[in-house]
């Protein structure tokens, strides 16, 4: 265990994934510095998607439903081919109280989380840079410079690296960021479109000159992306013209362009790094992982680091973790986020591929493929990100009991389950879990006694160190006392089901909302013990 620091943690860049961390920290009363060398938070549309995954984490830490109130509810995708329709793609089956996400500009995702850190009393200092820092062991001393002009030396427990693709933390670390660049650059345009598009679908056009996609825009505008094989490597601006003499190519449509918000080129690189952790400098988002924006996964990752390494730092910050819980957020995330780059890179080069009879194999897949419901499952679960597990790097995770065959595995997402009341009302149990805090799920079994001196002894064997951080929660079949900071009632015994108990049973799931422990209910060992040596 460690000793408790009341030094604030310095978060560099206030991006989303920076927001996001400085929310999430704050929120577990971690005290937090955000600096960001820019004059103001993006007025650009940037990152478009925020997927039922993101949702889920940032929910409780965040008002989730704000960010659903204000973006447009993902309905699926339609791709075509100069012949017409090729396939239909509905994401209706992700089961997750939020859908499988929403399209929302990340202008409007900043807000949000600024207004939510605002109410933390967090101000993020602007027009401040990181200069320099050296890591001392214990902590970092690093060199801020204002917009004055000023420098200041400060110290901090952790250097929290969320400063983009050019980060300095990195580049403080001399981390080797190396990889691969997509060939062709691309142009997009955010526009106004005049035409037959569907306002709540991503509109996804193949031909043998390029692929181009609409991506709906609140405010009935779209976001536009289209591959330019042959562009000068210094060709790096575009024009309203240049995308609609694309859209008169490639579509063959009477869609018109104005109206432009932003116009620009860019071009793909693939990278990621083997530690997301050097000393006291973690590093999360753009920082360590840059891919292609195929699957809109890029920002939805690095606020996925943001709420994994959050509670850790949290935990150890009093004193009740040691080094290893600060160790498995690169182990856990640096698998996903190659996971990540692999997908895009594959989808990109078979989307962009020139080879002819590539695209045609392509083209039969995608309407052959989708048409089958296993596919599109798998699709909609990889999209939607509810299906990104640590089941092979969860952070100590096992189990203590032996279960029948289940649905529920350590390391996975907690999943989304209605549960049904007495009175016949539908209860959500991942929506009753507190922000910031571990959640105990005591679940009663079948025909078995004794089930408020289960919850009694899972409630006294909680180490009276991380009592506060644990919130327990009886699933029983009717409405008793149990001692229990909250209760859900399961007439149909759903949960236990899913879980496989055979009698009573416990779930202990992380702040970040996967599953780290099954246990008997009455083996109060194994819970002190999963506490005791994080």
């Amino acid at each position: 265990m460690t000793s408790m620091s009341h030094e604030p943690i310095l978060v560099v860049g206030a991006g989303p994934v920076g927001l996001s961390m400085a929310v999430a920290l704050k929120s577990m009363d971690v005290p937090v510095r955000i600096v960001d060398r820019n004059e103001g938070p993006t007025v650009l549309s940037k990152a478009l998607v925020i997927w039922a995954r993101t949702l889920e984490v940032l929910d409780g830490t965040c008002d989730a439903s704000k960010f659903v109130d204000a973006g447009i509810p993902v309905a699926g995708a339609s791709i075509h081919r100069p012949q017409g329709l090729l396939a239909d793609v509905d994401l209706d089956g992700v089961e997750s109280r939020f859908g499988p996400g929403i399209l929302l500009p990340q202008s409007v995702t900043e807000k949000i989380l600024l207004e939510r850190l605002t109410e933390l009393g967090v101000t993020v200092e602007r027009r401040t840079e990181l200069v320099s820092f050296v890591d001392e062991g214990d902590h970092v001393r690093a060199v801020l410079r204002d917009s004055s002009g000023e420098e200041t030396e400060v110290t901090t427990p952790w250097l929290l690296g969320c400063d983009g693709a050019h980060s300095t933390v990195r580049h403080g670390n001399d981390l080797d960021f190396s990889g691969g660049e997509v060939p062709d650059p691309f142009v997009l345009g955010d526009v106004h479109v005049e035409g037959d598009l569907p306002g709540n679908r991503v509109s996804v056009f193949f031909h043998p000159s390029g692929i181009m996609a609409f991506f709906p825009m609140i405010g009935g505008r779209f976001r536009l992306i289209a591959n330019t094989p042959g562009r000068a490597a210094d060709d790096t601006e575009t024009t309203i013209d240049e995308l609609q003499a694309l859209v008169d190519e490639r579509i063959a449509s009477s869609l018109r362009l104005d109206d432009p918000d932003w116009l620009g080129v860019f071009r793909i690189r693939e990278r990621v790094l083997e530690d997301y952790r050097a000393g006291r400098c973690l590093l999360a988002g753009d920082a360590a992982h840059v891919h292609s924006p195929v699957g809109g996964q890029g920002m939805n990752t690095g606020i996925q680091d943001a709420m994994n390494l959050a509670w850790k730092l949290a935990m150890f910050q009093r004193g009740l973790a040691g080094d290893d819980l600060i160790r498995s957020y690169s182990t856990e995330r640096s698998e996903i986020g190659h996971k990540v780059v692999a997908a895009t890179t594959r989808a990109t080069e078979i989307a962009t591929t020139d080879n002819a009879l590539l695209q045609g194999l392509r083209n039969a897949a995608v309407r052959f493929g989708t048409g089958l419901s296993a596919v599109r499952d798998k699709l909609t679960r990889s999209l939607s990100m509810v299906d990104v597990n640590y089941r092979r790097t969860g952070y100590r995770g096992h189990d203590a009991i032996h279960r029948r065959h289940a649905s529920m595995h350590v390391g996975d997402r907690f999943p989304f389950l209605e549960l049904i009341d007495v009175d016949g009302s539908k209860r959500i149990p991942d929506a009753t879990f507190a922000p910031g805090c571990f959640t105990l799920l005591v679940v009663e079994g079948v025909g078995t006694p004794g089930f408020p001196d289960a919850v009694a002894s899972m409630i006294a064997s909680i180490p009276e160190a991380v009592r506060s951080m644990v919130h327990v929660v009886a699933v029983a079949s009717d409405r008793i006392e149990s001692g229990a900071d909250s209760m859900l009632v399961d007439v149909d015994g759903t949960l236990h089901e899913h879980a496989g108990f055979h009698g009573h049973g416990g779930i202990l799931v992380r702040p970040d909302r996967y599953i780290a422990l099954f246990l008997g209910a009455l083996d109060s060992r194994s819970l002190a013990d999963w506490f005791e040596t994080s």
